[in-house]
């Protein structure tokens, strides 16, 4: 459960690996959600798309790359071996599109009667890995690699959970994998919102936006 509250969203100037299209802007979350405590693994993409009536759609995972962590065996999805993660079905899924994504949510909604599950936009993603905090990252200023799994890290992903949890209790918001938000990109809309209540980024774009950084990249 994340409560609602006010935020100052994007880094300040000055802050390393600040993104250029960034600006520093209050932003109001008006009602309570919720989010995952971890991101999701692979072994819940397997029992999403070995679930009877689930028809795969190409467009959802990117099966052909190396570091795709499934594979197709027959008529059923596994855990690919032979990709560069393959240490446990409870790594994070990684090579799954947007659209991917926002199928899994779809289909989980439809596994709760009453229970809407969705992205989250960029803003109730980085309000809820802020955690209350200002800092630059919820522990502080500087980076450090016994966090998270980032940059310095394995250079694979890393069992969700491995690393310290945030105060609100989330784990992996920064490091590991990327995170899919809602959100449209567009590289000047930061320098154009202003203090804003509940923001849905931009109208259109070209892509969608990701946050949280990854195994072998700086978290943002």
């Amino acid at each position: 459960w994340i409560p609602a509250g006010a935020f100052e969203m994007g880094s300040p100037e000055g802050e390393a690996d600040r993104r250029k299209d960034e600006k520093r802007h209050k932003v109001t979350i008006s009602t309570s959600y919720f989010m995952g405590t971890h991101e999701v693994t692979i072994g819940q993409v397997l029992t999403w798309l070995n679930t009877a009536g689930v028809a795969f759609n190409e467009e959802w995972i990117d099966l052909s790359s190396e570091y795709c962590p499934i594979k197709r065996a027959g008529n059923r999805f596994t855990l690919n071996v032979e990709s560069l993660f393959d240490e446990s079905d409870q790594q994070p899924m990684v090579l799954i599109s947007w659209f991917g994504a926002t199928a899994f949510c779809d289909w989980l909604s439809t596994r709760e009667p009453g229970v809407k599950y969705r992205l989250p936009t960029e803003a109730e993603f980085e309000y809820a890995a802020r955690a209350g905090t200002s800092t630059a990252r919820y522990w502080g200023d500087d980076w450090s690699d016994e966090m998270a799994n980032s940059t310095e890290g394995s250079g694979v992903t890393k069992v969700v959970g491995s690393y310290p949890a945030n105060p609100w209790g989330l784990y992996d918001t920064l490091g590991n994998c990327w995170e899919w938000c809602s959100d449209w990109y567009d590289e000047s809309y930061y320098y154009r919102s202003p203090s804003d209540e509940d923001p849905q980024g931009p109208l259109v774009g070209g892509d969608r936006v990701h946050r949280g950084g990854n195994w072998g990249r700086p978290a943002g």
